[in-house]
């Protein structure tokens, strides 16, 4: 899926709550291979909150993989 697909399918201002909350999903994990502390976002937490703004992870996923990819091409 596409972000232009997205905003097709009036996601797009659930999307952007969603990425302003992403905060309330980071939390604190072991790397397994250096057991160094890492933060990380949580899964089940970020689907949650998904939910809770009326969309879903999947979708967020390409929204947020496309914001990466911007605000990277942007520096």
């Amino acid at each position: 899926m596409k972000v232009s697909e997205l905003v097709e399918s009036n996601d797009l201002s659930a999307l952007k709550r969603v990425w302003k909350r992403q905060d309330e999903a980071k939390k604190m994990f072991i790397d397994h291979e250096t057991f160094a502390e890492v933060e990380r976002l949580d899964v089940k937490t970020l689907r949650k909150i998904a939910k809770q703004e009326g969309t879903t992870l999947e979708k967020f996923l390409v929204y947020a993989q496309n914001e990466v990819r911007l605000t990277n091409e942007n520096s």
